[in-house]
């Protein structure tokens, strides 16, 4: 019993507050709930990426990575249900969406593999997302940024009512 008080008092201790509501980044909910967020890359943009909260890795569409010339670091080997393919990693030397920014990487995919529509440059996965609290607020379509980083940089935390 007294793990479980010592629990709760450090959840309640280690809430985060919010930024500013003016730090909230709007965002578009389309089919399946997907949701696209205003990103810019390397200083250019806004793009419309899909946040996939899902996603191991963050990928943006060949045509956009040639376009911002991004630095080719690596091949993976990147399976999806329709096989396994061989595709570029490239360098994304800063990434920013709403307050947020930082660089990291990005695999390059043809455009007709992230979305049929074609209406979207790429998908924000947890590979940028995991160290970042937040929340998504469906109801006023926005994503809520909060002022620390997660402990350790990753990791999912249980935000008391």
């Amino acid at each position: 019993m007294r793990i479980w008080a010592v629990l709760v008092c450090v959840l309640v201790c280690c809430r985060s507050a919010p930024l500013p509501a003016d730090d909230a980044t709007p965002f578009r909910l389309i089919a399946q709930g997907g949701i696209l967020v205003p990103v810019s890359l390397n200083g250019t943009g806004p793009f419309q990426m899909l946040l996939d909260t899902g996603a191991n890795h963050s990928s943006i569409s060949e045509e956009l990575a040639g376009a911002l010339n991004a630095a080719p670091v690596a091949r993976a080997l990147v399976s999806t249900p329709a096989g396994d393919r061989e595709r570029l990693v490239v360098q994304i030397d800063r990434f920013g969406v709403g307050p947020i920014s930082g660089a990291g990487t990005a695999t390059a995919v043809p455009a007709e593999e992230l979305l049929p529509a074609g209406d979207i440059a790429g998908v924000l996965g947890q590979d940028l997302l995991a160290g970042l609290r937040y929340t998504i607020d469906y109801e006023d379509r926005r994503i809520i940024w909060n002022d620390r980083r997660a402990p350790g940089g990753h990791g999912t935390i249980a935000e008391l009512p």
